[in-house]
């Protein structure tokens, strides 16, 4: 089997993972870009633009600490296919992880995206709605 086919989470190989990660940012940015540009329009003085910027500036670090989370996530998976592919080619089982290790990493790193998850919905929460102009 393939590393990008093996199934990482229950009906998710690691290229599911690594193209769901590419899409949610890809779509984060395509709403950020939209809400910025609808804001622009919707701002009449230097006041107003003070107002928003520190609201963008949050959207862009919580997509930020959102594709890293995904990042590691993805690259903890990676390592353990290839040390995996490495045992069963004949390398030396001492240099890599032992599969309770594996299973240990997995564990921590499901843990890990649930807690960041957690963070960025609260870190989205906290931020300010912009003014509205009638």
């Amino acid at each position: 089997m393939r590393g990008s086919e093996t199934e990482v989470f229950e009906g998710k190989t690691l290229s599911n993972l690594l193209k769901d990660i590419y899409n949610i940012s890809a779509e984060r940015r395509k709403m950020i870009s939209g809400l910025i540009a609808e804001w622009s329009k919707q701002v009449k003085s230097p006041q107003e633009a003070v107002l928003l910027a520190p609201i963008i500036k949050d959207l862009l670090e919580v997509g930020v600490k959102n594709d890293e989370q995904l990042t590691k996530v993805a690259t903890v998976v990676q390592r353990i296919i290839s040390a995996d592919a490495y045992q069963r080619n004949g390398g030396d089982p001492t240099e890599v992880l032992t599969e309770a290790e594996k299973e240990q990493i997995l564990k921590n790193a499901d843990k890990d995206l649930l807690a960041a998850t957690k963070d960025i919905a609260s870190d989205i929460s906290k931020i300010p709605t912009p003014p509205v102009k009638n």
